[in-house]
C-alpha cells in the first residue's frame, strides 16, 4: 500500500484509506505492507492509525529495489501512484487505485487496475474480491504494460547511434 497525492490528505481521504486497511489485516491471511513514504503528514496519520494494527507493517522508507520487491511478492498493490499502477501491472498484479481518476486510463481499460477511491468499502470490497475469489484475480492479474512495450530506451539508443 502507498499513499502520497496531496488529495488524499484532505477531507480524510487518508483516514478513510487507513480504515479500509485496517479492515483487511483483520483477515488472518493478510499481510499489509506500508512502505513509508517519509511526508510527514502522511507519515503521522500512518503511524496513528495503523502503527498497531496487527497484519500491518509499517517500513521506515523504502528504496526503490526493496519497493519493487514488495510489489513482486505482493497478491495486491493498493495506491494512489501512477508509477506504481504502471510497475505493478507490468509484474501481473492487480492494482487497486485510491484515487477517483487515474492519469493511466489505459490500465483501467485493461482491467488491471480498478479505481476504488477513498471509500473504505470499496477498497474493501475490491480487495476482497480478489483474495476471495480466484477466477476474478486471475483475470486481473495478468502482465500488462498500459504505458508502451518497454524498448523506448533501445530505441532511442538505436536512432542516436545511427
Amino acid at each position: 500500500m502507498i499513499g502520497h497525492r496531496r488529495e488524499s490528505f484532505g477531507g480524510g481521504g487518508l483516514d478513510r484509506i487507513c480504515g479500509a486497511l485496517t479492515a483487511l489485516a483483520a483477515h488472518d491471511d493478510v499481510q499489509i505492507v506500508d512502505p513509508g513514504h517519509l511526508y510527514p503528514n502522511l507519515r503521522s496519520t500512518a503511524l496513528k492509525r495503523l502503527g498497531r494494527v496487527d497484519g500491518v507493517t509499517l517500513a521506515k522508507g523504502v528504496y526503490y529495489c526493496e519497493m519493487i520487491h514488495f510489489m513482486r511478492r505482493a497478491s495486491i498493490t493498493i495506491t494512489d501512484s501512477c508509477g506504481l499502477q504502471e510497475e505493478a501491472s507490468a509484474f501481473a498484479k492487480p492494482v487497486l487505485v485510491t484515487r477517483g481518476v487515474t492519469g493511466r486510463s489505459k490500465a483501467v481499460a485493461m482491467c488491471v487496475v480498478r479505481l476504488v477511491g477513498t471509500d473504505p468499502q470499496a477498497i474493501r470490497r475490491e480487495a476482497e474480491l480478489l483474495l476471495e475469489d480466484l477466477r476474478v484475480y486471475k483475470e486481473r492479474a495478468q502482465p500488462a504494460l498500459p504505458c508502451g512495450d518497454g524498448m523506448a530506451a533501445q530505441r532511442i539508443a538505436d536512432i542516436l547511434m545511427e
